[in-house]
């Protein structure tokens, strides 16, 4: 994988909601995904390949995968998984999402690691953030050229 593909990663991330068709029921899953398609794939597998995990119970005992929705709501550029997960952790609370296993921006533990961590490599982010900066200026200067 190339700099440019590595750094671009999460440009296209889909942040997606489930939901059961039947409208009595409310409860609703938020994920992100960077291939929308085989995430979707993969959830409809994963209802039978692990039937013992949250979500995929629920909707097993909600009428199975052809009576739930999964949707994107949302298409959003982000520049690394945190940056994406914060994204779905908001998404999570606005949609009252309440499947979802667990909240990685609400974990305490987590939170006080990533903050240490950032301090930590502050000066190598702020420098990996220019560079993206720069090789996003310098894909659009190039597509812009082939278009």
């Amino acid at each position: 994988m190339d700099e440019l593909e590595k750094n671009w990663k999460y440009q296209n991330t889909t942040f997606y909601v489930i939901y059961c068709k039947n409208e009595t029921i409310t409860n609703k899953y938020i994920g992100h995904t960077t291939n929308f398609a085989l995430r979707t794939r993969s959830h409809e597998e994963s209802c039978v390949s692990y039937p013992h995990r949250k979500l995929y119970h629920f909707i097993n005992s909600h009428g199975g995968w052809s009576n739930w929705i999964i949707k994107a709501i949302e298409l959003q550029s982000c520049f690394s998984q945190y940056q994406a997960i914060e994204r779905e952790q908001y998404l999570a609370d606005k949609y009252n999402a309440d499947l979802n296993e667990y909240s990685p921006c609400k974990n305490p533990t987590l939170r006080k690691y990533r903050q240490t961590w950032y301090q930590k490599h502050k000066e190598e982010q702020l420098a990996r953030m220019r560079k993206q900066y720069q090789l996003a200026k310098e894909f659009r200067r190039l597509r812009s050229i082939c278009i």
